[in-house]
């Protein structure tokens, strides 16, 4: 008795994977060609989300592209949305002729727009940038990439006994500094949603400088608090939030119906929180936009640098990027910060 034979199964047609052709897959050849051209349109159905999302800003009325991308409509949260548009916005990486080389995610390829253009040519040449790529590679890449640039001391002259004024990009330049070697970091970003970016960085600036215990206090604006939050919790610890008290100086927030009379400082750590109990509001007594727009008070911005933080030491060193004007920061010394105060240094927008 014969067995019978068992039909044979019809060949999977390309058709079956949508958007691609009617031609069968029978052969290693067939497969590999459809796989790799599913793999590549991941990367460009990336790519074309973010220019959806660029498109939806031009075209919207003023004040109608947040809604939309905060509503339950889109299946992203509205940092996914910006880092999305970005990828959209980078030459190299939208270039039809790349998108074999690059890695079908969105995360990965957002890192790759912080790289210098010449770098990633370099890597997709060499094959440093493949579809395997994770984010993490790309961000040991960057890591790499400042501490080969590293700057001679040379070019910082604004330096005294009192202080260190350095000219750079924010992260670039703290990355130069030695690991755990800051007390505290004060700061005080732009506050649109445009800026989300600054906030990355300075989660990552502040976990490479902070020391263990170490506080970053950082003043924000209150619309976008949620997203700043969730950037910053991915590296440091969240404590509190102080208020910064500007009274007589009433900010109307159109689109929320708001007249503000004071600004979140969130205060954060690396690590566990090694201070005694501090005063969680600040008063400013005045305006202060002698040397920038965005400026705060001298007055206020002693007092937050004068609470009662605790210091690795009593001469511990405190940082105040400038992340606004994203090209100079300063670090100080504990001791001194109380002996000087109307420098303008204590005005994290600069001066």
């Amino acid at each position: 008795m014969t067995q019978a034979t068992q039909p044979r199964p019809r060949p999977l047609l390309l058709r079956d994977v949508p958007a691609i052709d009617k031609r069968e897959l029978v052969n290693a050849d067939d497969f590999a060609f459809a796989i790799a051209r599913r793999w590549q349109d991941s990367v460009l159905a990336i790519i074309d989300v973010g220019k959806l999302l660029l498109g939806a800003k031009a075209a919207l009325d003023h004040g109608g592209f947040i809604p939309m991308v905060d509503s339950n409509k889109v299946p992203f949260k509205r940092h996914t949305a910006l880092q999305l548009m970005k990828v959209a916005e980078h030459a190299i990486l939208v270039d039809v002729n790349h998108g074999q080389h690059l890695p079908p995610s969105w995360r990965t390829l957002y890192e790759l727009t912080r790289a210098p253009d010449e770098a990633i040519r370099g890597w997709l040449t060499d094959g440093t940038i493949h579809p395997e790529m994770q984010r993490k590679d790309v961000l040991s890449l960057l890591r790499s990439l400042r501490t080969s640039t590293r700057a001679s001391t040379s070019n910082h002259p604004f330096e005294g006994e009192k202080f260190r004024l350095i000219r750079g990009d924010a992260l670039d330049e703290a990355l130069k500094l030695p690991a755990k070697s800051v007390d505290a970091i004060v700061t005080d970003p732009p506050y649109g949603v445009e800026f989300l970016e600054c906030y990355d960085k300075l989660a990552e600036l502040a976990d490479h400088l902070l020391r263990d215990g170490g506080n970053c206090l950082v003043m924000i604006g209150q619309a976008n608090l949620p997203l700043v939050l969730e950037t910053l919790v991915e590296h440091l610890e969240y404590c509190w939030t102080l208020c910064y008290f500007t009274p007589g100086a009433s900010a109307q927030v159109f689109g929320r119906h708001v007249k503000s009379n004071w600004k979140p400082i969130l205060w954060l750590t690396k690590g566990k929180n090694e201070n005694e109990h501090i005063s969680d509001l600040i008063t400013s007594d005045a305006s202060d936009k002698r040397f920038h727009e965005w400026g705060q008070s001298v007055t206020g911005m002693s007092q937050v640098v004068d609470q009662d933080f605790r210091f690795g030491s009593s001469d511990g060193t405190s940082l105040h990027p400038h992340p606004a004007k994203r090209n100079h920061f300063s670090t100080r010394k504990r001791r001194r910060l109380r002996r000087n105060r109307s420098s303008p240094l204590l005005a994290p927008h600069g001066g």
